[in-house]
């Protein structure tokens, strides 16, 4: 057993290396040609952050393990608003909030984010339910574009021809880091997958619990980085924008996906309620640190961190 975990904390780690070799080629190939200006590149950004959970997500379905995938999701989300933005603000200092965010952006991401809740009331996410998912993904890209102003995108393509005429060299070895980051990627997933059905099937674990508490977190350690980096640098759109984009993209697009290709049915329902109650209270606690002083202080990032050590002494004692 000790090997087994051993093992899936070792490809945890490069599942969380490999997607930060793929964001660092994608922040790159979207300089290169000029795409950063643009909302694509924060929507593949923001995808990019997401591809742990997406493949954990393809292979746990495959494999007839979508519980693994939703455990995936849960605890992604619940280390996104704890871990993740408690970490970073204590790594890089107070995080000043856009009132845009605040009034638009929050409200979508806790109606995206609780959707599956309602949905898997009946004990199920089935395919019909998992069509719902992905259409309130496309319905909050279309939002997204339509509120961001963007330039004028005429010519756009005739630019980055002339861009990647130029920028032969460095757009090749950019590709060669995602393509090798996205070859981890697809590696570690499997091997996760593998190795938690495995410690599930073996020792009695329940997949929920793995997906929660293992590959969750290490899924999200990518976004840590990101994060701090983005507050380090007084970058507060970024920082939130990717924060609230991974939630997202994980409650809809990811569960949606799972869903389609295996239909989800709860096979511990209590332990699913009561982690995505605990997900809406510290939810709802990061909505009040953020709404009553514009801001995220240190102090109210270690609160959040702190949380998610809680859950885990709470679930795991």
């Amino acid at each position: 057993m000790l090997i087994q975990i051993f093992l899936l904390v070792i490809f945890a780690i490069i599942l969380a290396l490999s997607t930060s070799l793929v964001l660092r080629a994608m922040k790159q190939l979207a300089r290169l040609t000029g795409l950063q200006h643009y909302a694509l590149a924060n929507l593949l950004l923001a995808m990019g952050t997401s591809f742990p959970e997406l493949l954990v997500a393809v292979q746990s379905a495959l494999a007839k393990e979508p519980s693994l995938s939703l455990g995936n999701v849960l605890g992604s989300n619940i280390a996104d608003l704890s871990v993740v933005i408690g970490g970073a603000s204590l790594i890089g200092g107070n995080l000043a909030i856009n009132r845009r965010i605040i009034t638009n952006d929050i409200y979508y991401t806790f109606l995206i984010a609780a959707a599956p809740l309602l949905l898997l009331i009946d004990g199920q996410l089935s395919r019909f339910d998992s069509l719902i998912l992905l259409s309130l993904f496309f319905l909050w890209q279309i939002l997204s574009f339509q509120q961001k102003k963007q330039p004028r995108v005429i010519g756009l393509f005739e630019k980055i021809s002339q861009k990647i005429k130029h920028q032969k060299r460095r757009l090749s070895w950019s590709l060669v880091e995602f393509l090798v980051g996205l070859i981890g990627l697809l590696f570690a997933a499997h091997q996760l997958v593998a190795i938690a059905h495995n410690l599930a099937l073996s020792f009695q674990i329940s997949p929920l619990i793995v997906g929660i508490f293992i590959i969750g977190l290490g899924s999200s350690l990518p976004e840590l980085a990101v994060e701090a980096r983005a507050i380090n640098k007084k970058e507060a759109a970024v920082a939130l924008g990717d924060l609230l984009g991974s939630v997202i993209i994980n409650s809809s697009l990811i569960l949606g996906i799972t869903g389609l290709i295996e239909p989800i049915r709860l096979t511990q329902p209590r332990l699913y309620f009561f982690t995505t109650i605990f997900f809406l209270l510290v939810f709802s606690l990061f909505y009040f640190f953020i709404r009553t002083k514009s801001k995220l202080e240190r102090w109210e990032g270690a609160i959040l961190l702190m949380l998610y050590f809680i859950l885990v002494a709470i679930e795991l004692t």
